[in-house]
């Protein structure tokens, strides 16, 4: 039987209002289940250290909608992504470079993919009991794209954002965005350098201790591998 406007979970797709061509970046903590299995308190010290980067850097006309260990961020143009997501990947990194004990350093790392969103917020009309109750809905971002740039991700190094097809200028294009040549950053080439052997250091920490880090060694060399790409001059 078909549902209809009399059941009281009715919804209304035909009222969805689609926003086209927007740009959306997906950044995360990596590892997040392993340090999860491992540590409570560890894991809600990096999520929430995530999402508060993000609020020390929040940015008028830039959507944020946090998931668990990642966030999505949509914004109008490629320039206001990475002008909020600058800020975020410098103080990130920077957390990471001083902290000097091995299990309570993370990584993050980015994609940016451009396409068709349904915001929760342009959903209300589409079904009374959202509309009733709408702080619910609007913390949901549906999408092609939504999945795009969350598959993206995984091509990224660590610290790194992986820019999508859809998202580049040209097809040409470097699939790299690499924050840290951008003009507008304060992550100078001591900076990158150091957070190179930052990372290089931990990469063999946590070969040294797979028990621990719970880092297979196909997957750290793999990382390191594209670490080592990423930030090269």
């Amino acid at each position: 039987m078909s549902q209809t406007s009399a059941d009281p979970g009715f919804f209304d797709s035909r009222k969805l209002k689609v926003k086209s061509g927007q740009y959306v970046a997906w950044i995360d903590v990596m590892g997040t289940a392993s340090v999860m299995e491992r540590s409570l308190s560890q894991a809600a010290n990096f999520v929430f250290k995530l999402h508060s980067h993000w609020m020390l850097h929040a940015k008028d006309g830039i959507d944020y909608y946090p998931m668990n260990d990642g966030a999505y961020v949509v914004a109008n143009s490629m320039e206001d992504v990475k002008s909020a997501m600058l800020p975020v990947l410098e103080s990130l990194a920077k957390a990471f470079m001083s902290e000097g004990e091995p299990l309570h350093r993370f990584m993050v790392r980015g994609a940016v993919a451009k396409g068709h969103l349904v915001h929760g917020c342009d959903a209300l009309d589409c079904s009374t009991i959202l509309k009733n109750n709408p702080d619910c809905p609007s913390r949901v971002l549906l999408g092609p794209v939504v999945a795009q740039v969350f598959h993206a991700e995984r091509n990224a190094a660590p610290f790194g954002v992986w820019i999508d097809l859809s998202a580049r200028e040209a097809k040409t294009s470097s699939p790299f965005w690499r924050w840290w040549l951008e003009k507008e950053s304060g992550f100078e080439d001591g900076h990158r350098a150091a957070l190179v052997t930052a990372l290089e250091s931990h990469f063999d920490w946590c070969l040294c201790h797979p028990a621990q880090s719970q880092y297979s060694k196909e997957r750290l060399d793999h990382h390191r591998l594209l670490a080592r790409e990423y930030f090269e001059r």
